[in-house]
């Protein structure tokens, strides 16, 4: 069962801990996030994903609405932070990505730069569409 565990006017948090599922929505207020904000949701996601006794193994980030570009600096910044995520060794990973090209390529840009900092290759796919995403996620 879908439970909020996080919400703020700029990003939701749901989990089915049932299926060791987690997907981050960011909302259409995103627009008016700022640097300083984004790193303290990345931290937020940080210590939700590590408090949790549930070892989730399926991720789901969606960010059709995220109109923020992240700055190569803040994405260097969030893969020395995700090194403190502690990721099971299998686990599928599928973005949303939202049509404006800028924001969607410092999106992949910082997905990228986890990769490399925590030397991990998770199961990982892009889509435009949130059902076949979850598809792909349950298969």
């Amino acid at each position: 069962m879908m439970k909020t565990i996080y919400k703020n006017e700029f990003v939701e948090i749901n989990s089915d801990d049932e299926n060791k599922y987690i997907e981050t929505i960011y909302l259409e207020t995103s627009t008016e996030m700022s640097d300083t904000t984004y790193k303290e949701l990345v931290l937020k996601g940080i210590e939700l994903f590590n408090s949790s006794i549930v070892s989730y193994n399926k991720f789901l980030a969606d960010f059709r609405f995220l109109n923020y570009a992240v700055h190569p600096d803040v994405q260097i910044w969030v893969a020395n932070e995700s090194k403190r995520i502690k990721f099971p060794d299998e686990y599928k990973y599928a973005s949303i990505l939202n049509s404006e090209l800028i924001t969607m390529l410092s999106i992949e840009q910082t997905i990228d730069e986890v990769e490399v900092a925590n030397q991990y290759q998770p199961q990982m796919r892009y889509f435009e569409d949130v059902e076949k995403a979850k598809e792909w996620l349950f298969e």
